[in-house]
């Protein structure tokens, strides 16, 4: 959108875009005036991933999470892409069984005998890690510029998602009205921790 001011009035011109729907995972918006395309890649976790208990301890499945394989949905494409925005955190809360290096190393809130717990601090650490490496350059694929979009505090009020909360905000949150605390600053800053380049 551009935004021309001048002393008699404010005109504003906002440009639309021709939407198209490669897969069920990607969305594509072409600006054709501006030749300029945004693509929108749905891999909330990040990494290669796939429900195994539609139900799960929690009852809201549960997950098999390949904490160091990027999601193919939007690795795939790293060469084509010029500006990345990388942004997950609330699908981590889910109870998910985590792998590395193809073997199961523990799970978060899975509630299984004889697996070890890692906390979804630790599956979003090493998510976050595997898809900051395939964006650092490393295997020539991707040369652009990749930017970590932190958590942001909840939108639910008075409890959370599935217990009592509720989502009737009518505006966004001024500067200071709420802070990160609990599980957010965490995850905020471990974000905060691998975006520096040494790292990862």
């Amino acid at each position: 959108m551009y935004i021309y001011l001048t002393d008699a009035y404010m005109y504003v011109q906002a440009a639309e875009p021709k939407p198209s729907w490669p897969s069920s995972k990607q969305t594509v918006y072409y600006y054709g005036e501006y030749n300029f395309t945004v693509t929108n890649f749905w891999a909330p976790y990040l990494v290669r991933h796939e429900q195994i208990d539609e139900d799960g301890p929690a009852h809201t499945g549960l997950w098999n999470l390949y904490l160091d394989e990027p999601d193919g949905v939007w690795a795939a494409h790293l060469a084509e892409l010029d500006y990345v925005v990388v942004s997950a955190s609330s699908w981590f809360y889910r109870p998910s069984m985590l792998y590395e290096a193809g073997r199961m190393v523990g799970c978060h809130y899975c509630l299984l005998p004889n697996v070890t717990d890692l906390t979804l601090r630790y599956a979003l650490r090493m998510a976050t890690r595997a898809a900051l490496r395939a964006l650092s350059g490393a295997d020539g694929r991707f040369r652009g510029t990749a930017m970590l979009r932190t958590v942001d505090p909840s939108q639910y009020e008075g409890g959370e998602w599935n217990k009592d909360g509720n989502c009737v905000r009518t505006r966004p949150n001024r500067r200071g009205e709420k802070t990160l605390e609990g599980v957010e600053l965490d995850f905020r800053n471990l974000q905060v921790f691998f975006s520096d380049d040494r790292c990862f």
